[in-house]
Protein backbone atom coordinates (compact mmCIF):
# COMPACT_ATOMS: atom_id res chain seq x y z
CA UNK A 1 0.00 0.00 0.00
CA UNK A 2 1.12 3.62 -0.87
CA UNK A 3 2.50 5.82 1.41
CA UNK A 4 0.65 9.06 1.81
CA UNK A 5 -2.52 11.11 2.11
CA UNK A 6 -6.06 9.06 1.74
CA UNK A 7 -9.79 10.17 1.96
CA UNK A 8 -11.75 7.88 3.78
CA UNK A 9 -15.31 7.14 3.70
CA UNK A 10 -17.19 5.18 6.30
CA UNK A 11 -20.60 3.52 5.99
CA UNK A 12 -22.11 1.74 8.92
CA UNK A 13 -24.00 -1.61 8.04
CA UNK A 14 -26.56 -3.38 9.67
CA UNK A 15 -29.10 -0.09 9.34
CA UNK A 16 -27.35 2.04 11.34
CA UNK A 17 -27.77 5.72 10.18
CA UNK A 18 -24.09 6.92 10.90
CA UNK A 19 -21.54 7.85 8.34
CA UNK A 20 -18.32 9.78 8.08
CA UNK A 21 -15.83 10.98 5.57
CA UNK A 22 -12.05 12.63 6.72
CA UNK A 23 -8.39 12.57 5.84
CA UNK A 24 -6.03 9.73 6.53
CA UNK A 25 -2.30 9.58 6.49
CA UNK A 26 -0.76 5.70 5.93
CA UNK A 27 3.16 6.07 5.77
CA UNK A 28 5.00 2.26 6.81
CA UNK A 29 2.12 1.23 8.86
CA UNK A 30 1.13 3.99 11.18
CA UNK A 31 -1.89 5.87 10.10
CA UNK A 32 -3.02 9.56 11.12
CA UNK A 33 -6.04 11.82 10.48
CA UNK A 34 -9.30 12.90 11.28
CA UNK A 35 -12.15 15.46 9.97
CA UNK A 36 -14.08 18.05 11.86
CA UNK A 37 -15.00 15.92 15.19
CA UNK A 38 -12.52 13.40 15.45
CA UNK A 39 -9.23 12.57 15.37
CA UNK A 40 -7.80 8.82 14.19
CA UNK A 41 -4.69 7.02 15.25
CA UNK A 42 -3.26 3.77 14.08
CA UNK A 43 -1.07 0.99 13.02
CA UNK A 44 -1.97 -1.23 9.81
CA UNK A 45 -0.17 -4.35 7.99
CA UNK A 46 -0.29 -5.42 4.48
CA UNK A 47 -0.08 -9.21 3.02
CA UNK A 48 -0.23 -9.60 -1.19
CA UNK A 49 -3.06 -6.99 -1.95
CA UNK A 50 -4.41 -7.56 1.69
CA UNK A 51 -4.51 -5.35 4.58
CA UNK A 52 -5.61 -5.18 8.42
CA UNK A 53 -5.48 -3.00 10.83
CA UNK A 54 -6.42 -1.01 14.17
CA UNK A 55 -7.95 2.47 14.62
CA UNK A 56 -8.55 4.31 17.30
CA UNK A 57 -11.21 7.72 17.04
CA UNK A 58 -11.26 10.26 19.74
CA UNK A 59 -12.98 13.17 19.56
CA UNK A 60 -11.65 17.01 19.56
CA UNK A 61 -14.30 18.63 19.71
CA UNK A 62 -17.04 18.66 23.39
CA UNK A 63 -20.07 16.39 21.93
CA UNK A 64 -21.76 13.96 24.43
CA UNK A 65 -22.49 11.73 21.90
CA UNK A 66 -18.57 11.72 21.01
CA UNK A 67 -16.70 9.06 22.33
CA UNK A 68 -13.38 6.99 21.66
CA UNK A 69 -14.13 3.61 19.71
CA UNK A 70 -11.59 1.06 18.74
CA UNK A 71 -11.98 -0.02 15.21
CA UNK A 72 -10.31 -3.21 13.82
CA UNK A 73 -10.59 -3.87 10.13
CA UNK A 74 -9.40 -5.99 7.36
CA UNK A 75 -10.24 -5.79 3.46
CA UNK A 76 -8.24 -5.58 0.15
CA UNK A 77 -6.36 -2.73 -1.76
CA UNK A 78 -4.74 -1.25 -4.91
CA UNK A 79 -2.40 1.34 -5.22
CA UNK A 80 -4.96 4.23 -4.85
CA UNK A 81 -7.13 2.64 -3.19
CA UNK A 82 -8.77 0.83 -0.72
CA UNK A 83 -11.65 -1.28 1.21
CA UNK A 84 -12.11 -2.83 4.38
CA UNK A 85 -14.60 -4.57 7.14
CA UNK A 86 -14.57 -3.87 10.04
CA UNK A 87 -16.03 -3.80 13.69
CA UNK A 88 -16.29 -0.30 15.86
CA UNK A 89 -16.27 -1.04 19.53
CA UNK A 90 -17.94 1.95 20.84
CA UNK A 91 -18.07 1.24 24.84
CA UNK A 92 -20.23 -2.50 25.24
CA UNK A 93 -21.92 -2.02 21.70
CA UNK A 94 -20.88 -3.64 18.79
CA UNK A 95 -21.79 -2.10 14.68
CA UNK A 96 -19.77 -3.28 11.65
CA UNK A 97 -18.81 -0.54 9.06
CA UNK A 98 -17.50 -0.41 5.62
CA UNK A 99 -14.34 1.82 5.03
CA UNK A 100 -13.21 2.71 1.77
CA UNK A 101 -9.95 4.54 0.82
CA UNK A 102 -9.03 6.71 -2.07
CA UNK A 103 -5.13 7.95 -2.89
CA UNK A 104 -5.12 11.99 -2.88
CA UNK A 105 -1.63 12.42 -3.92
CA UNK A 106 1.59 10.76 -4.14
CA UNK A 107 3.75 10.80 -1.09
Amino acid sequence: MKNGPYSIHVKMLDGHPDRGAGVLILRDGDMRGGNGSLFFTGSYSCDGQTWKGELVTTPHTRNPERTTVFEDFSGTFTDDSAEAIGTALPGKASLTFRVTLRGLADA
